[in-house]
């Protein structure tokens, strides 16, 4: 099932976590270009070499920039909505090795009842965050999330995020050079780097 990949439907904030107004909004093309490129190479090596819970909470709080992967917001709380983009972020955390999450990075990009939009490794590098459309004609977005986290335990037993069902949940974004993304955020890119020769 082919997806539309809206230009601008993402809002985007700069750190502290704190910060509930957003400085603008991107695609999901920006959102893969800034993952796999350099940009964020430094801050995410210097989390991940952090040992302290504590230690790591406040650096991902205080210096990590995040999105709001399910629409567009005045101001990020669930009331600040101006409109969905159609689009679920799932978080699946704290993998016990390498090999299980490049196991369930497989699950998820060959299911063939969800369609993989975007998906990255989270910013300690142990888990994923799985962007997928949703239909809010059939249901809302907290029924969504809550049909999609069944699916998830009772298919492949993956546990999902749980605190991730709000709509206005933040996404933190890091490095990731081998970030999926969909074939139309792929030929977005080439069409543009074509245009631009």
């Amino acid at each position: 099932m082919e997806q539309r990949v809206k230009t601008k439907n993402i809002s985007y904030f700069n750190p502290p976590v704190t910060n509930t107004k957003p400085v603008e909004k991107v695609s999901y093309v920006d959102v893969y270009k800034l993952v796999t490129s350099g940009t964020l190479v430094e801050i995410t090596n210097e989390l991940r070499a952090l040992c302290n819970p504590n230690a790591i909470k406040d650096f991902k709080a205080t210096q990590l920039p995040h999105i709001t992967p399910s629409g567009i917001f005045y101001t990020r709380c669930d009331d600040g909505l101006k409109y969905h983009n159609e689009t679920i972020c799932i978080d699946i955390d704290d993998m016990e090795s390498e090999e299980q999450l490049l196991e369930i990075k497989r699950i998820l990009l060959e299911d063939t009842n969800f369609y993989t939009l975007l998906l990255f490794r989270s910013p300690l590098g142990k888990g994923l965050k799985w962007f997928t459309p949703i239909d809010l004609h059939q249901c809302g977005h907290r029924k969504w999330f809550e049909a999609i986290r069944n699916y998830l335990y009772q298919t492949y037993g993956i546990i999902a995020d749980e605190k991730c069902v709000n709509t206005s949940r933040s996404c933190f974004l890091c490095y990731d050079p081998e970030a999926y993304a969909c074939k139309e955020i792929i030929n977005h890119i080439k069409t543009k780097e074509n245009d631009n020769k």
